[in-house]
């Protein structure tokens, strides 16, 4: 969100909650242009900011908003871009290998290469059938466990579509009208720089 808070600039208790308010929306960051109505951000915003993990930019009085949009919007579509062409690539990966009549662990093995991930597949009573992991840090897999154990306590509920469960993914995967087995993914916490 960029703004001037133009509207609220006359009170300190109006500009907290305003920006209280976009931090509890979940506003990836705020933008703040200094200079026309407001000189300085207060402590106590910056604060309100902080205690939800959200980014309090300041812009200085010569930046254009149009400017900042701009220069986003274009880190946003490169990097969609970029995602589109790994989707691709793992895409072609694992047809490739699919065509040459790989097993199940040579599929999560080439897919957890392409993806910082752990992955397995499991049957449907929730026993692993294969997993791959190409996670650098531990992951919990006591946390996971339960996290199976829940998703096939509901399985009727997910029986046609995807599951997410915070950074753990489930997906049915079916043949011929038929479920066979459950694809899981559980990809890394991202980190915060």
């Amino acid at each position: 969100v960029l703004t001037t808070l133009s509207a609220h600039h006359g009170s300190l208790e109006e500009i907290n909650n305003i920006v209280r308010g976009l931090c509890e929306v979940r506003v990836s960051a705020i933008g703040v242009k200094l200079g026309r109505f407001v000189d300085e951000i207060d402590p106590s915003t910056v604060a309100i900011a902080e205690s939800h993990d959200v980014a309090l930019v300041t812009l200085e009085p010569t930046v254009y908003f149009r400017e900042v949009l701009s220069e986003m919007l274009s880190v946003i579509t490169g990097n969609q871009r970029q995602i589109l062409n790994q989707i691709n690539n793992i895409n072609q990966v694992l047809i490739d290998a699919i065509l040459k009549n790989r097993s199940i662990q040579d599929l999560l093995d080439l897919f957890s290469r392409q993806v910082d991930c752990y992955c397995c597949c499991l049957d449907l009573t929730g026993r692993i059938i294969a997993e791959s992991s190409s996670l650098s840090a531990a992951f919990d897999k006591g946390r996971l466990n339960k996290r199976i154990d829940l998703f096939f306590k509901h399985f009727s509920e997910h029986v046609n579509s995807s599951y997410q469960d915070d950074d753990t993914f489930f997906f049915p995967c079916t043949a011929q009208e038929q479920i066979l087995s459950v694809f899981c993914i559980v990809t890394p916490e991202p980190q915060i720089e």
